[in-house]
C-alpha cells in the first residue's frame, strides 16, 4: 500500500462505534433537514384551498384562508361576501346550529348526515394539550334531555325564517347546494376566473344573517 494511502484502522475489540455526526442547525434552531425539505399536511391542505377561492398561492395568500370557516362552502361564501368581524358572528352561529343538529340527529334520532356535495380541503388542527381538564360528568339521559332541548331551542329560531331560507340553510349545512363556483379557466379565454358565490350562496348567505339576527334579538 503506498504511502500516501490511508487505510482504515480495525476497531479495537471493546471500543465503542464511532457515533453519527450531528447534523448542522439552520441559525434559527430548527434542524436543516426540516428546514430544507418541510413537509406541512397543513400546506398542501390550504394550497387546495386556494385553488378552489382562486387566490395567490403565497404564504399571505393561504394564511388568510386558514380560518375553520373556509372548509366549508358557506364559509368561503363569507370570506367573499362578509367581512371579517361578520363572518367571525355568522360562523359562530352556523356551527353552533350545526352541532345542536348533529347532537340531536346522533343522540336522539341515531341518525347521521353526510355532505353529498362538493369537498374543500380541511387543514389538519394542530395537536395541542388539553389544560382545561374538563369532564362531562352528565348521564346519557340528561346528554339527551340537552340534545332534544337544544334542537327544540334552534327550530324556534328558524321559525322565524321562510321556508326556503330554511332549505337552503340545511343544504348548507350538509353541503348538499352548491354555493361556491371554484376558481376555473374560461372555456374561451382559457384566463383564470376566481372563484365567487353562486346565486344559491349569495341567497344561504343572506339566511344565515337573518337566523344571526333572530339569535342575537333573543339573547
Amino acid at each position: 500500500m503506498g504511502k500516501g494511502s490511508k487505510a482504515k484502522k480495525p476497531r479495537k475489540k471493546g471500543s465503542l462505534p464511532e457515533l453519527a455526526g450531528i447534523p448542522k442547525r439552520q441559525p434559527n434552531g430548527q434542524a436543516r433537514a426540516r428546514a430544507d425539505a418541510p413537509n406541512d399536511p397543513r400546506k398542501t391542505a390550504l394550497q387546495a384551498r386556494v385553488r378552489h377561492f382562486g387566490g395567490k398561492d403565497t404564504r399571505e395568500g393561504r394564511l388568510s384562508l386558514s380560518g375553520q370557516n373556509c372548509g366549508e362552502q358557506i364559509g368561503l361564501v363569507m370570506q367573499h361576501s362578509a367581512k371579517e368581524a361578520e363572518r367571525t358572528k355568522l360562523w359562530q352561529t352556523f356551527q353552533a346550529w350545526s352541532s345542536a343538529e348533529t347532537s340531536y340527529r346522533s343522540r336522539y334520532l341515531g341518525a347521521s348526515e353526510h355532505a353529498k356535495g362538493a369537498s374543500i380541503a380541511m387543514v389538519p388542527d394542530r395537536v395541542e394539550s388539553d389544560t382545561s381538564h374538563s369532564v362531562d360528568l352528565r348521564d346519557p339521559e340528561q346528554k339527551d334531555r340537552d340534545a332534544v332541548a337544544g334542537w327544540m331551542r334552534w327550530k324556534g329560531y328558524l321559525g322565524h325564517l321562510q321556508s326556503a331560507e330554511v332549505v337552503v340553510l340545511h343544504q348548507a349545512r350538509r353541503g348538499e347546494a352548491m354555493l361556491w363556483e371554484s376558481a376555473h379557466a374560461d372555456d374561451k379565454t382559457g384566463e383564470v376566473v376566481r372563484g365567487r358565490p353562486t346565486l344559491r350562496g349569495l341567497f344561504a348567505l343572506a339566511s344565515l344573517r337573518k337566523l344571526h339576527a333572530v339569535v342575537e334579538g333573543r339573547k
